[in-house]
């Protein structure tokens, strides 16, 4: 799981008035342009050559893919698993969910833990690698919410039904609830344990399995992002489905360019946890 773009700026309600809604995307997309326009010329968008796997054998791409496509269906045994020894109801509050998605953490680890066996040893430098991860997110950053605020704004002049500010149940949850424990360890799982899985599993086993499996960086990429955004369906709300996606997927983009570029997982993990981060600072501000 991931908090999806909130972008409450460019998800504009019914009232709010269309020339300010107009500028705000504008904002946006010149800040998105600027930063992207600075990366490109830095190199830091391109990927890199596609290089020899080495002689290892057996090849471990579809374990890899195996395995990545396991961790959510462990993840949703687990939450059952949880559900069923708690008693909790259907809807559940946030002390619930909460352990809800610890149970789904516990239930996916294993699967996790053999994905990182699998793949080789990353390169040294991951102090480095975490300093890329919040370069990556600051560049990032403004595009995601570029993107969701753009589709946003196409749902709304289509079907006439604003995306609503929060885009996300579990980050709903997190700003409706006055428990502050439920809170503070839903912050912990949906900003530093949640993302290690998922970047374990999509960046590590499903783009890295494909790139074992012989895929080139960029389909490789763009595969593991529309698998990425459509794994979230479940957690937005019908009416934030154009937004979140758009967004999910365009984040996904640069987590993997991330992965490819740096050859190693605490890049994009190190940049999803602070892109969560943000996302809950500014749903709850």
């Amino acid at each position: 799981m991931v908090i999806a773009a909130a972008a409450g700026a460019g998800q504009s309600d019914a009232a709010e008035p269309a020339g300010e809604t107009t500028f705000t995307l504008l904002a946006l997309a010149a800040v998105a342009g600027l930063s992207l326009a600075i990366a490109g010329r830095r190199g830091w968008l391109a990927m890199p050559a596609p290089q020899p796997m080495g002689p290892m054998r057996p090849n471990p791409g579809p374990s890899l893919v195996v395995l990545a496509m396991a961790i959510p269906l462990l993840g949703s045994i687990g939450a059952m698993i949880a559900r069923r020894i708690l008693a909790l109801p259907e809807s559940p509050d946030l002390a619930g969910q909460v352990w809800l998605l610890a149970g789904a953490a516990v239930a996916e680890l294993p699967a996790a833990i053999a994905i990182l066996l699998l793949l080789p040893r990353a390169r040294p430098g991951a102090a480095r690698s975490a300093l890329l991860g919040v370069l990556g997110c600051a560049i990032a950053f403004p595009a995601v919410q570029t993107v969701a605020a753009l589709a946003g704004w196409i749902q709304q002049l289509v079907s006439g039904i604003p995306a609503p500010a929060v885009a996300h149940r579990t980050l709903e949850g997190l700003v409706a609830s006055d428990d502050g424990a439920a809170r503070l360890w839903m912050t912990v799982l949906v900003v530093a344990v949640i993302p290690t899985i998922e970047e374990i599993a999509y960046r590590g086993g499903f783009q890295g399995g494909l790139r074992r499996l012989g895929w080139p960086p960029w389909p490789a990429t763009i595969a593991t992002s529309a698998l990425f955004a459509f794994m979230h369906v479940g957690a937005i709300p019908e009416s934030g489905l154009a937004a979140a996606l758009s967004g999910l997927f365009a984040l996904s983009i640069g987590l993997g360019i991330l992965r490819e570029r740096t050859g190693s997982l605490v890049a994009p993990a190190v940049a999803h946890a602070l892109f969560n981060l943000v996302n809950v600072i500014v749903a709850r501000g």
